[in-house]
């Protein structure tokens, strides 16, 4: 019996994450008989799972409230009396309860993740790309202050992850970056998609979709620009955004004043399937990604995609004019160009859906499944 422990903040959001995590620990505990799972989080607030997970797995939830305020200070002093309480409740968890290896997220419990003391191994799975934690900092301000912070924050983030056993990320090119950092102990694992791979994809529909949480990560304001330039032309085609998050009054603003016709903003559904049946094209404008879930369970229903080459993910989903683009990043005049072409071109959308498909193999459950249990074995005895 191997015992594994997942580290993430929350189960309760509906975030790719979190679609990934249950997706991967359903299939383990329905095909792995020697798997034995938990899944431990600190700020769950006693939701239940957003999306369905098996419940022969073990939750663990130790309560810890990170939320510090507006007060810069407050934040500061909050963090570190909360991280300290964080890692006792963890390692006090830990004491009480086998475990053989354990897996970090990436959420807070990273920085003290080589502190924890037992005979487990530590894998960490980063589901952003490199550089994550300088774009975070700049999207919230470019100041000196905030510049620094986003260098102390990064070396943190290298030194933390040597003494990993493995960190895995999600592409070819983000292992390729930690390699170029120094960081030996990398390798890459593709998420898998959740759905099954068949035609799904409504060509008639001519229906637009986007998926994600409206922060500026997604560049939704971006899309918005370009959808501008494209509605006009095709007024019978339509822009549905799925999200929530906290720029949801300032996208609707910036709709309402710009005047954009045919888009909708609409919540999160849990039943994503339905999204892709009725969608002929998934559009993408993120500004950086780890890998998009929402590009490889697109291309699992036979949708074309079109996404900026954001660092990272979407150059190794899609193949550009074989089953979607891959446009410039912020290269908003090329993106309306590219969707254009799609929108008026329905023998192009037919062929790229089926090449989509196809392409949607390699992230099949089974596969990416059998890398991970080769990875346990790797990483629990030595080999």
């Amino acid at each position: 019996m191997t015992k594994i422990v997942y580290f993430i903040p929350s189960l309760y959001k509906a975030g790719g994450m979190e679609r990934v995590l249950t997706t991967k620990i359903n299939y383990f505990v329905d095909n792995f008989e020697d798997l034995e799972i938990s899944i431990v989080m600190n700020s769950n607030q006693g939701r239940a799972p957003f999306y369905p997970l098996d419940p022969r797995v073990e939750l663990v939830e130790l309560n810890i409230d990170f939320y510090e305020g507006n007060n810069p200070l407050k934040k500061i002093l909050g963090y570190l009396s909360r991280q300290s309480q964080y890692k006792k409740k963890v390692q006090a968890w830990l004491n009480e309860n086998e475990a053989d290896i354990c897996i970090s997220y990436f959420g807070r419990e990273i920085d003290f993740f080589h502190k924890l003391t037992g005979d487990f191994k530590r894998i960490g799975e980063l589901h952003f790309s490199r550089n994550y934690r300088k774009y975070i900092y700049s999207s919230i301000s470019n100041s000196p202050i905030y510049k620094m912070l986003s260098y102390f924050r990064d070396r943190q983030l290298l030194r933390n992850v040597k003494y990993l056993d493995k960190l895995i990320v999600l592409t070819k090119a983000d292992k390729q970056s930690w390699l170029d950092d120094g960081i030996k102990n990398v390798d890459y694992i593709y998420n898998p998609s959740p759905l099954s791979p068949r035609l799904r994809a409504n060509i008639e529909s001519k229906r637009v979709v986007a998926i994600g949480r409206l922060v500026e990560q997604k560049g939704f304001d971006s899309l918005l620009r370009i959808w501008s330039r494209v509605a006009e032309t095709f007024p019978d085609w339509s822009l549905t955004i799925y999200g929530e998050g906290p720029l949801a009054t300032e996208l609707e603003s910036q709709i309402r004043t710009n005047g954009i016709f045919n888009v909708h903003i609409k919540p999160f559904v849990s039943d994503i399937e339905k999204i892709y049946e009725n969608a002929s094209i998934i559009a993408s404008s993120s500004n950086f990604e780890g890998l998009p879930m929402v590009l490889i369970e697109a291309q699992s229903s036979g949708v074309p995609c079109i996404a900026y080459d954001c660092p990272c993910g979407p150059v190794e989903i899609i193949e550009s004019n074989k089953n979607g683009y891959v446009v410039e990043l912020r290269n908003e005049n090329l993106y309306a160009e590219k969707l254009k072409s799609m929108l008026s071109n329905k023998y192009l959308l037919v062929e790229f859906s089926e090449q989509a498909l196809k392409s949607s193999l390699q992230y099949s459950i089974e596969n990416i499944s059998a890398r991970w249990m080769k990875l346990f074995q790797e990483v629990k005895y030595g080999n």
